[in-house]
């Protein structure tokens, strides 16, 4: 049994995870130098785009450094997409984180034109789909973990199940936490981000012991 599609579908989830985990890195970076720039953690709310910039070595910087931010996280998403696409005809989990990304592309969208309280909550909803693809993702995993008759992937994957869970909610509480305590802002948005990327590393290592577990060789192609 080599769940061909399965394979692949995980591989293009390798590549987008990697993706992510450098975008949410460099952002991390960002707010970092933010803090730094502010003088003293908590003195004051937050730094203007033009500080910023002026900490990052001048305004060509600060514009590329976040435009490849967002460049990364569009590509990134697009691939999930690809790869959860691929995988599903294989196992319903998959279709399932498929349908979570739809869901989370609609709140998106809502989240876009809506304000106050109601922005908030979508928000939240939108992280809140946004793990639960990745749930869906390692089912998927474990589901063929099983038929490749891994057991050990299957319990890591119970494991990191629990862990994605506990860092997503760290992330989400501080994240609500910044906009709550205006003088701690800077350090709350780094401690959140900090659980993303650990997240994001988790789950990237889980992906890649994933695409081994296939014992597929890649054969080389002359150039």
């Amino acid at each position: 049994m080599t769940l061909r599609n399965t394979y692949d579908g995980l591989k293009t989830l390798k590549a987008a995870e990697v993706l992510n985990t450098v975008g949410l890195s460099i952002a991390g970076l960002i707010v970092l130098i933010s803090m730094i720039s502010s003088g003293s953690i908590g003195s004051r709310d937050s730094i203007s785009s033009q500080e910023l910039a002026q900490a990052m070595g001048g305004g060509a910087l600060f514009m590329i450094t976040g435009f490849a931010t967002i460049v990364l996280a569009i590509i990134a998403y697009i691939m999930q997409i690809v790869g959860v696409n691929k995988a599903k005809t294989e196992d319903a989990s998959f279709d399932n984180a498929l349908m979570y990304i739809i869901g989370g592309i609609i709140v998106a969208v809502i989240d876009s034109f809506a304000g106050g309280w109601f922005a908030a909550l979508l928000s939240i909803a939108t992280k809140v789909l946004s793990l639960l693809v990745v749930l869906c993702i390692i089912s998927g995993v474990r589901n063929t973990a099983v038929k490749l008759e891994n057991a050990e992937m299957d319990k890591k994957g119970g494991t990191i199940y629990i862990v994605m869970i506990v860092l997503s909610v760290l992330a989400i509480a501080f994240g609500m936490l910044d906009s709550m305590i205006p003088s701690m802002e800077l350090l709350l948005t780094f401690v959140a981000g900090c659980f993303n990327i650990a997240k994001s590393v988790v789950f990237l290592t889980y992906l890649s012991k994933a695409v081994k577990m296939f014992g597929i060789e890649e054969e080389i192609k002359p150039l």
